[in-house]
């Protein structure tokens, strides 16, 4: 994953945090199921989380809701156009981290300051090329917000990602 980041928000001690980490979220349960690997594996628009090259050769619609804990939902939906020796699709995710209690030192219980929202998007465009009968490659250009209270980051990233499949059933891939 190749980032690039442009933040706007407030200037300050910033130490220990982070931003888009939600991104990495395995969202696939077939790619859960096995450990991740979707990097070689995944087609469609399963590919469209773990590398951008499998999303040739299929036209699909898949969506799907996961929560973990602390009752963070994730929504996703992805489609995915095939055109013969190529492909386009496109990823939205976002997380629905539900109500914050605002707290300070003076006041610990919220009561004064009420509740905010955190709110964390993705938007993804990816392109594919068939470059022989046994190699494809993948880019996709992502958009990823995030904001609390009156800090907001918004980013933009690269996936690039190649798949070489030996046959139906075995492959290889990388991406960055």
């Amino acid at each position: 994953l190749l980032g690039i980041t442009i933040s706007f928000g407030q200037v300050g001690n910033m130490n220990g945090t982070t931003s888009g980490r939600f991104v990495k979220t395995a969202l696939w349960a077939s790619s859960i199921a096995t450990a991740n690997t979707g990097v070689s594996n995944s087609t469609g628009v399963e590919a469209l989380s773990y590398n951008p090259a499998g999303i040739i050769g299929n036209t699909q619609l898949g969506f799907g809701s996961q929560e973990s804990f602390g009752d963070i939902q994730t929504n996703f939906v992805g489609m995915t156009f095939d055109m013969e020796q190529s492909a386009l699709g496109l990823l939205m995710m976002f997380n629905d981290v539900g109500d914050i209690e605002h707290t300070t030192w003076e006041d610990q219980d919220g009561v004064a300051l009420g509740n905010f929202t955190v709110s964390q998007m993705v938007f993804g465009l990816s392109y594919a090329n068939q470059i022989s009968d046994r190699i494809q490659t993948g880019l996709t250009l992502k958009a990823v917000h995030e904001s609390a209270l009156s800090i907001a980051a918004t980013s933009f990233a690269v996936d690039l990602g190649i798949q070489y499949r030996f046959d139906k059933n075995l492959s290889i891939g990388l991406t960055l």
